[in-house]
């Protein structure tokens, strides 16, 4: 009987021991992506997405009966394989609002990813243990790759002697190169017209436009694939289309040339990440009296360098010109619009008036000046100058390359009188027309004038 209460009396002593030992206490935090698993997974996305969330839920346990915080730092940056890591713009978080029950929630609105400590929670006074839930954000265009990183929460007592916790949570992506590049005539049609009926006078445009990031740099380079010939067999020369960019944000535009040849030029180089682009290049005609009239047809053929695979052909795009008929003169007075001359007893020496004939074309035609007096020379009371007394001969001017026919003076005639004759070519050119009157005692004094007209026409 002793032995048995002796017993009793050994169990309860050690009972009583396992009572009085001190507890340890309670501080740990765990994170899980809402979704399950253990790492953060955005999975396959695209380039182009502009905003893709996932849920991620912070289980907070403490006994402490002090206050806490959890804060976020950013270890390793969402990297991909080329190492180029996602700007801070491209990754955020925010916590959500009611997801917790007794602390204060931090981050109400998207806040960028940092490797600065962002504290997420702050715990009530009295640090009762708590859960709620972050939502982080991919947001695009983003460049494409297979993405690493990493995120680490720090559950941190305040006011307590407990030491801080860390969890470290990896995070991932794949983003997929959803990327294009379109080169399209800007108006309806699959040409290019620089003609006068164009809203930009003998030019066009063609937009390119760039979707999504490439991942690194690239270069647009252009090249006519044949002259410009028109139907009769002239052919423009490199230099008469003048081309330029505009509404480039991005990118930079080659400096230099700005002219299209048949040789590869560079009119585009993207940024060091190739991001998205839209901008215009535009095709004028340099000088339309330049070049003989026709319809000019040609290739622009595109080309992207830098990108996976070498050079590759983007686009090639039909171009035409249309070089409009110009066939045009210009009479350039000395004085005003009238020839007029005074005669009188004071007027002793032969008096002049020139005119300046200036002949614009293009149509690779031969062609004639010719003039027409409207009446004789008259004075203001009636009195007529004698032909004899008026005269009128040609002058050369540098440039002239066609035929006078007045090189000395002879008498002027009201009736329709040749001029000038072109060379064979049809060539431009601009001559002088010198009108002199003598003076004479049988001609009556007074001012004396008359009106004349200058027609230019193909022979």
């Amino acid at each position: 009987m002793k032995k048995y209460v002796i017993l009793i009396f050994v169990a309860a002593w050690f009972s009583c021991l396992s009572w009085t030992e001190p507890a340890e206490a309670a501080f740990s935090i765990s994170v899980r992506p809402f979704e399950g698993g253990y790492d953060l997974r955005f999975g396959n996305i695209s380039a182009q997405d502009m905003g893709v969330d996932k849920e991620l839920v912070v289980n907070v346990t403490s006994d402490t009966g002090t206050r806490y915080q959890v804060i976020q730092t950013l270890l390793d940056p969402l990297t991909n394989n080329e190492g180029y890591s996602l700007h801070q713009s491209n990754f955020l978080v925010n916590t959500l609002a009611g997801s917790n029950t007794y602390g204060t929630l931090r981050l109400s609105q998207g806040f960028p990813v940092s490797g600065s400590r962002t504290i997420l929670y702050t715990s009530g006074p009295t640090g009762l243990s708590d859960s709620f839930r972050l939502v982080y954000g991919l947001r695009g265009p983003l460049a494409p790759g297979s993405y690493r990183g990493r995120i680490a929460f720090v559950l941190e007592p305040v006011g307590s002697s407990a030491n801080p916790v860390t969890v470290i949570l990896n995070v991932s992506a794949e983003v997929s190169a959803a990327t294009s590049i379109e080169i399209k005539p800007v108006r309806a049609t699959s040409v290019l017209r620089l003609s006068k009926s164009n809203a930009t006078p003998y030019g066009d445009s063609c937009a390119v436009t760039i979707q999504g990031i490439m991942g690194r740099q690239f270069r647009i380079m252009q090249a006519l694939s044949r002259p410009f010939e028109s139907q009769h067999g002239e052919v423009l020369p490199d230099g008469a289309i003048n081309f330029s960019l505009q509404s480039v944000a991005r990118g930079t535009v080659a400096g230099g040339e700005d002219t299209l040849t048949q040789r590869q030029q560079v009119v585009y180089t993207s940024s060091a990440q190739g991001e998205p682009e839209k901008f215009l290049i535009t095709y004028t005609l340099a000088s339309a009296e330049k070049y003989t009239a026709g319809l000019y047809r040609s290739r622009v053929n595109y080309f992207v360098d830098g990108l996976a695979g070498g050079q590759t052909m983007l686009a090639a795009l039909d171009c035409e010109v249309e070089v409009p008929r110009i066939f045009d003169l210009v009479a350039k007075p000395q004085e005003s619009g009238i020839i007029e001359f005074r005669t009188g007893p004071n007027v002793t020496s032969t008096q002049a008036d020139t005119v300046i004939i200036e002949i614009r074309t293009n149509n690779a035609k031969p062609y004639q000046v010719s003039q027409k007096f409207s009446s004789e020379l008259v004075s203001r009371d009636g009195s007529v100058m004698p032909q004899e007394f008026f005269t009128v001969r040609t002058e050369k001017i540098d440039t002239a390359k066609g035929t006078l026919k007045f090189p000395l003076p002879e008498p002027v005639k009201t009736s329709d009188t040749v001029l000038f004759v072109s060379d064979a070519a049809g060539s431009p050119d601009a001559f002088k027309v010198i009108y002199e009157l003598r003076p004479s005692v049988n001609v009556p004094a007074g001012d004396y004038s008359a009106s004349v007209m200058y027609t230019i026409s193909e022979i």
